[in-house]
C-alpha cells in the first residue's frame, strides 16, 4: 500500500475493520485521493503488465 507516511497506519486500521460506514469509507477514499496512492498503484500495475508482455 502506498503511503508517503510510511510509520502512519491510519488508512490499514481503516480497512482491517471492514466497516460498512459510508462516512468512513468516504474518508478512506479522500485520504487514498490526497495522498495519490491509488494512482501510484495504476502506474506499478500497469508497469508490471507491461514487464509480462515483454517477458
Amino acid at each position: 500500500m502506498h503511503n508517503f507516511q510510511p510509520g502512519n497506519t491510519q488508512l490499514l486500521n481503516i480497512l482491517s475493520q471492514l466497516t460498512q460506514n459510508k462516512l468512513v469509507k468516504a474518508y478512506a477514499v479522500r485520504y487514498m485521493e490526497s495522498t495519490r496512492s491509488l494512482q501510484v498503484a495504476q502506474i506499478r500495475l500497469h508497469s508490471c503488465s507491461m514487464r509480462q508482455l515483454s517477458g
